[in-house]
């Protein structure tokens, strides 16, 4: 049986999908081809991505705050699928969901505070928060998150507004930032962490901690043995049969 039939063909549940730093919705396009007709779909993009407006400001809490709000104005039961960035919003924000059903964080490895960071991504990790690319670097950044389609990543990154990842390199953005292991520790509905042994973005002995770290029966890491930094864009129908797993496993 898979996932539509067991889990998603209902109308009341919605598969919400929110992209990471300097990326859009876009990255979602190949996993949506494997699921769109067994479920809802809605596909956040955030300010200063994609076709969105930039902002003047880009408080952390507050784009936190912003997300959660649309979040939880969806009725019926959700299930949250965030990468990378866009699972520290979630992560953040935890306590404040509603109507969740699951959560799955791509690529996010939970953060103490924002000193963690720097060990948490690599040195290639470290260039996705750099205010302008030389043209040297944003072909790394590229080849680095895939080998396929590589010119739709190129316009995608090329969208996204440069003082976002400005703001992401100021303390003061994050003045409210929490404790995103405590977060995992007291949550209630299921959240599932999924990390790519070659990920070139993150430190992989950073992630494999977290399976000793957090002790909550409610949350659970996934180690894949391939797939980067975008293991449903790269391998959509393997991220697939991952997705049926564990969503019916919940």
């Amino acid at each position: 049986m898979d996932i539509g039939e067991k889990l998603l063909v209902k109308n009341d549940i919605c598969l919400v999908m929110l992209h990471g730093n300097s990326l859009d919705p876009t990255i979602f396009n190949p996993i949506i081809k494997e699921i769109v007709e067994k479920v809802k779909v809605a596909t956040f993009c955030l300010p200063g991505h994609g076709n969105t407006p930039k902002l003047e400001n880009y408080k952390f809490d507050e784009l936190g705050c912003s997300v959660i709000e649309r979040i939880n104005k969806i009725a019926g039961k959700k299930i949250v699928f965030a990468h990378s960035l866009g699972g520290h919003l979630i992560l953040q924000n935890l306590e404040k969901l509603s109507g969740i059903k699951h959560v799955i964080c791509v690529g996010t490895p939970p953060l103490r505070s924002i000193k963690d960071m720097s060990t948490a991504f690599t040195q290639i990790g470290a260039l996705m928060y750099k205010e302008k690319w030389e043209d040297s670097e944003l072909d790394e950044i590229i080849s680095s998150l895939t080998q396929n389609n590589q010119q739709l990543i190129r316009e995608v990154l090329i969208k996204s507004d440069p003082g976002f990842r400005k703001a992401l390199n100021d303390a003061s953005n994050f003045e409210n930032f929490k404790n995103e292991i405590e977060n995992l520790q007291k949550t209630k509905f299921k959240v599932s962490l999924v990390f790519s042994n070659d990920d070139k973005y993150i430190d992989i002995e950073y992630c494999q901690n977290m399976e000793t770290l957090i002790e909550n029966e409610n949350v659970e890491c996934v180690f894949l043995p391939h797939g980067g930094h975008l293991p449903f864009f790269n391998y959509p129908v393997d991220f697939f049969r991952l997705m049926n797993e564990l969503l019916t496993s919940a």
